[in-house]
Parts: structure tokens; C-alpha cells; sequence
């Protein structure tokens, strides 16, 4: 045997398949569950910043090894899995920057693919700016260059940036751009950038996480710029801190009427209710998805809120609650009339760790009240990943439990993904009747 048969690779032999087949079997090898849509974003209390989650960043990791060795296979394998390796990009080290603009600028550098041949950077779809220390002004006009360089970005997220004006500069123009998330900071809400009318006007689906400042329309852009919009999450200021994202959406720039397409508002600090009552008010007309954050003493199941709702949301469809177990207790003097409209309830505890107590308030009231003041509801999402292995590892049978009452009465429950957790059966078209401990509630004397 020569030494190039014995030291050469074995021959690989696949089977006859389509490529289509072959595509969606690889795509689905190399997915992770984080959608290209949806960020994961967990506070960070000791840098006093926002930041991806470790079970995000284990699973792009692990994600990226699968693709490099895919890709490694043959020749049909290379040009079916070559844009997955790319269509992701995470960024850990401020001098990554560069290197991709080195990558996805270069004019000779193509990629075969089973749609011909293309830049590295046409295969990009997301760019996550992941540092742990602070963005330096001077990186800025490397990320501008970077996105330009990528046409096909859809989602793009990054530090808050003093500076970032030029990234929205009326020049730019991502083309496919829907999801901008400038992660914001502790405390420093000047830190938004201006953001001109004409690049709203090129960007006609947006969906803004720490909205950035806007510019005043001018002749030159159309009035109904802020159709861009379709989703706002205004972020928590730490350490606390009176400035409010919310207040500047209920000001005369922004008139009742001028957000016709914001369907998804995402409150992660508990709002005054003058500022939380005028921006539903002014934009809740064609909101499907709300997510408030409740504290005590502003309790999830209140009058006040459920009032406004019902007034100013006619079409919301889904709700989702940031809060700390004791918020889910209901006083009956205060116990509001229920939302039919409602058809997912979704909750999010604000500890990571729960104590039995704790989890007690929350698992149960969660199954026995979601059924009385969303009739309709067929879907509870626990959208905490922590939460739920917390629950799994720590609390296994009493979510057992939990998971097997809501399927026992035809209810479903997901996690953040949408993945479903127990398989609910069907049931009669009646009001949901659910008690784990046959006790009702948590009390409150059980404090």
C-alpha cells in the first residue's frame, strides 16, 4: 500500500438523496433553539449591564462546531451548510471587528454556494456586539463599514454607544434590517443616539429594543416614518433611575394614531401609571403582545391595569409578566373582571432562585387564576430559561405536577422557545378548573 493510500482520507459515501432533503436535514443539525428574531438578553447586576445569557452563548459555541465539522464532509455538504456558518456572527473581543471586516468586505473572497458563488459577507444575517468592556467611540466607524458590508443583515445588535448617530446616518441602508437592539445601559439614557427620519423611511419594519432618540420629520420624509415601527422594548435603568423610555412616546411628536403598525410593546420597569396609561392610550389600539413588569405593590392581576387594557387594547391577544412571586397573590377587594380576549399568558419570574414558598405562590396561583381572568387562555409560557431548569433540577416533582394539571385540563405550557412542555389532552370547552394541592391560592397570611 503506498503512503498516499495509507495516509489519505477514506472516500465518503453518501446516499442518493435530494438536495432539498439534505438541506433540511442539516439545517435542523445546526440550529439552535435562539431564533434570528428574538434575542436572549439576562441583566448582568454585578457589571451593572445587559448581556446574553450563558446558555445563549454555550449553545452559538456549540452550534459553531457542529457547522465547521458539516462543512468539512464533501463538497455538496460545503456549498448546502456554508451560509449556516456565517449567517450568525457573534463578536466577544473589540478587535473582532475588524476581522470580519477584513472577511465579509473582501471583494475576492467567495464563497461556493448551491446558489453560485457569494461574498462572506452576503451570507450574514445577524451580528450580536457582544464586549465585556465598553465600545470605544473610535470602533464606530468600523461597525458602519461592517454593516454596509453586509446587505442582508436582518438582526443587529450592539453596545450603547455615545456616537452611534452615524450608524443611522441618512447614507446607511441595511435593506432586509427589522431587529435593532442597542443594549442599554445602567443608568445613562443619553446614551441614545439620534436616529434621522430618512433611515426610518429605508427601514420600513423595525423592531427597537432601547429605542434610540428621533429626529423631527422634516419635508424631505414622509409624515407616516413611524409605521417603520413594529415593536418597542424599553429596557430597565440600573441603578434606578427616574428616566423613562415610555414618557417620550406620549409626547406631541408622537400623537395618538402615528404607530398604526406597533403590534408588540415590551415594558421592563414598572411604569408610572399616568406615563403606562397615556402611551396605550395614544398607541395600544393595534397592540397584539404586551409584557409589563409587576412589583408589589402593583400586583400582576390589578383593576387598574386590567381596566386600561381592556379600554385601550381591543385587539391584544397575549400577555407576558415580569414579576416576583408575592405579585401574583390576589386581593379579592381588588380582583378585576376578566380579559377574554386573551389566549396566551406568559410569566417570568424576577429571581433566579426560588424558595418552596416562592415557588409555591408562583406555580399556583399562576394555574388557578390564569383560567379566571383569561377564560380563553389555552397557552401558559414560562419564558424564563433559568426558571425552568431551576424548576427541573429543584423543584422536579411539584412542576411535574404542575405540567400534568394544566394537561389534564387542555392546557399547554412553553418555554421562551415556544417549545411545549407537557402535552396537553382535550377537554370540553369549559371554564379551566386547575388546584395542584387542592388548596386554591397561596394566601396571603402564608407569608
Amino acid at each position: 500500500m503506498s503512503a498516499k493510500q495509507a495516509y489519505g482520507k477514506p472516500p465518503v459515501h453518501l446516499p442518493e438523496v435530494p438536495v432539498e432533503i439534505w438541506y433540511n436535514i442539516l439545517r435542523y443539525a445546526t440550529a439552535t433553539l435562539d431564533s434570528l428574531e428574538h434575542p436572549q438578553l439576562a441583566w448582568d447586576a454585578s457589571r451593572v449591564k445587559l448581556k446574553f445569557t450563558t446558555y445563549v452563548v454555550k449553545r452559538y459555541r456549540g452550534s459553531l462546531v457542529t457547522k465547521r465539522y458539516i462543512v468539512r464532509v464533501c463538497r455538496q455538504w460545503y456549498a448546502i451548510a456554508i451560509p449556516f456558518l456565517y449567517e450568525h456572527v457573534m463578536v466577544f473581543k473589540p478587535h473582532g471587528l475588524q476581522t470580519l471586516l477584513d472577511a465579509f468586505g473582501s471583494k475576492t473572497t467567495l464563497i461556493e454556494t448551491l446558489v453560485g458563488s457569494r461574498k462572506l459577507g452576503d451570507l450574514v444575517k445577524r451580528i450580536d456586539i457582544h464586549l465585556e468592556r465598553d465600545f470605544s467611540q473610535n470602533r464606530i466607524p468600523t461597525l458602519l463599514q461592517l454593516c454596509r458590508s453586509t446587505p442582508n443583515l436582518v438582526v443587529l445588535i450592539t453596545p450603547p454607544l455615545f456616537g452611534l448617530d452615524t450608524l443611522f446616518s441618512e447614507e446607511t441602508v441595511i435593506p432586509h434590517l427589522r431587529y435593532l437592539h442597542a443594549i442599554a445601559p445602567g443608568s445613562v439614557g443619553k446614551a441614545r443616539a439620534n436616529m434621522p427620519p430618512k433611515f426610518l423611511a429605508s427601514h420600513r419594519s423595525l423592531r427597537l429594543y432601547a429605542p434610540p432618540w428621533f429626529d423631527d420629520p422634516t419635508d424631505e420624509a414622509p409624515r407616516d416614518i413611524w409605521a417603520s415601527i413594529q415593536e418597542l422594548v424599553f429596557p430597565s435603568l440600573f441603578p434606578i433611575s427616574s428616566f423613562s423610555f415610555v414618557k417620550s412616546f406620549t409626547t406631541p411628536k408622537f400623537p395618538a394614531g402615528s404607530l398604526p403598525n406597533l403590534h408588540t410593546a415590551v415594558f421592563l420597569r414598572t411604569e408610572t401609571p399616568l406615563v403606562f396609561d397615556s402611551f396605550l392610550a395614544a398607541h395600544g389600539r393595534y397592540l397584539r403582545t404586551i409584557h409589563v413588569r409587576a412589583n408589589l405593590p402593583n400586583p400582576c392581576f390589578s383593576k387598574g391595569l386590567f381596566e386600561t387594557l381592556k379600554k385601550c387594547c381591543p385587539v391584544l391577544q397575549e400577555i407576558f409578566y415580569s414579576a416576583v412571586p408575592a405579585a401574583l397573590i390576589v386581593d379579592d377587594y381588588y380582583r378585576p373582571d376578566p380579559i377574554p380576549g386573551i389566549t396566551t399568558a406568559g410569566f417570568q419570574p424576577t429571581v433566579h432562585q426560588l424558595s418552596k414558598l416562592e415557588r409555591r405562590q408562583f406555580l399556583e396561583n399562576i394555574a388557578y387564576w390564569t383560567p379566571i381572568f383569561f377564560p380563553n387562555a389555552r397557552t401558559i409560557r414560562i419564558f424564563s430559561e433559568a426558571i425552568i431548569l431551576h424548576f427541573q433540577r429543584c423543584h422536579t416533582k411539584a412542576f411535574n405536577q404542575f405540567l400534568e394539571s394544566c394537561s389534564s385540563q387542555g392546557i399547554r405550557v412553553e418555554d421562551n422557545f415556544r417549545e411545549p412542555l407537557n402535552t396537553p389532552r382535550l377537554v370540553t370547552d369549559k371554564a379551566m378548573d386547575i388546584d395542584l394541592t387542592n388548596q386554591g391560592t397561596v394566601s396571603a397570611e402564608t407569608q
